[in-house]
């Protein structure tokens, strides 16, 4: 058992990393040509007027699920969460542009008497940042800037800094690479490499291995389509100055924490027009815990099925 979830705390780090780089690849991939994208899209990408915001909402809620802390187990809790990201984009010259970035992640926790299980978790992070564009298949880029851990009582060492330097590469109209290094002052893993690609298989299937999804997709018009596979959902965290107290569990009074879940689940995307869309999916979340990796404890719940949805914009 213990080995399992040492292997998806793995899994966690590398993509815990990868989250630092999500903004980057779609903007690499809106400010492409038309010839660039394949399959298709081609007719709908070419009446495109040029991105420079994008945005996104989404919610959802993971059912109750067993917490187990220190070898006991508790009551059942559940987890409901509301995601928030903008990204700006301004042009410099022909190679260069600004990028500007924000994005919050809320959740909200049925507490478990006992046990550290936060009635709620709180982030907010900017980046600022380059991107230089060598020729239509290499982009560079890089982004730094502070992020919040939580909303109350907040002192300078709620405060971590989040990063990237990363490269995009376009190959042909089918393949999108990306590469590079993320770093996270409060991550497990403060400096880790990061890989990714997205691979119009044909017009019908493509495959997107970028965190935070990674899904096989089909395509079954230039509006609608279906996907299947993984989501990681990561944020770290700080808890209140007196939350440990509360339960008697001193030691985790303004304790810096990660909340962990991998869902495996299917849904649909219907893309209302070039700049709207409206995503939902189901599933199970097949793992979730909360780790408290600096003084070695965590709380694990489990599995239980999730429901989400959510709308994206470019502008």
């Amino acid at each position: 058992m213990k080995a399992r979830f040492r292997f998806v705390e793995l899994w966690m780090c590398a993509f815990l990393a990868f989250s630092l780089v999500t903004d980057f690849q779609s903007s690499a991939q809106e400010s492409l040509p038309a010839k660039g994208k394949a399959g298709g899209d081609m007719k709908l990408l070419e009446s495109r007027e040029p991105v420079s915001v994008r945005a996104s909402v989404a919610t959802s809620y993971s059912f109750g699920g067993q917490a187990h802390f220190k070898g006991a187990s508790g009551g059942d809790s559940d987890a409901s969460a509301l995601f928030f990201k903008v990204e700006d984009a301004a042009r410099i010259s022909d190679k260069w542009s600004a990028t500007f970035g924000l994005e919050s992640k809320n959740f909200f926790l049925r507490q478990v008497p006992g046990t550290p299980v936060p009635s709620k978790i709180n982030t907010l992070g900017f980046g600022a940042g380059v991107e230089y564009r060598q020729s239509r298949e290499w982009v560079f880029l890089a982004s730094a800037g502070p992020a919040l851990g939580k909303y109350d009582d907040v002192s300078t060492t709620d405060i971590s800094v989040v990063g990237y330097f990363a490269g995009v590469w376009n190959p042909n109209p089918s393949v999108t690479a990306f590469f590079g290094l993320a770093v996270s002052t409060d991550g497990r893993v403060p400096v880790f490499p990061v890989v990714g690609v997205d691979w119009r298989i044909n017009q019908s299937y493509e495959l997107n291995a970028t965190f935070p999804k990674l899904w096989m997709i089909y395509h079954q018009n230039q509006k609608l389509s279906f996907h299947s596979g993984v989501e990681f959902v990561l944020a770290d965290f700080r808890t209140g100055k007196l939350s440990g107290t509360q339960i008697g569990l001193a030691k985790y009074n303004d304790a810096l924490g990660s909340y962990q879940e991998v869902r495996l689940g299917c849904g649909v995307e219907y893309r209302i027009d070039h700049r709207w869309s409206f995503l939902a999916d189901a599933g199970y979340s097949i793992s979730r815990q909360i780790d408290f990796q600096r003084i070695h404890e965590h709380v694990r719940f489990y599995p239980a099925p999730y429901v989400s949805c959510g709308i994206r914009a470019a502008f």
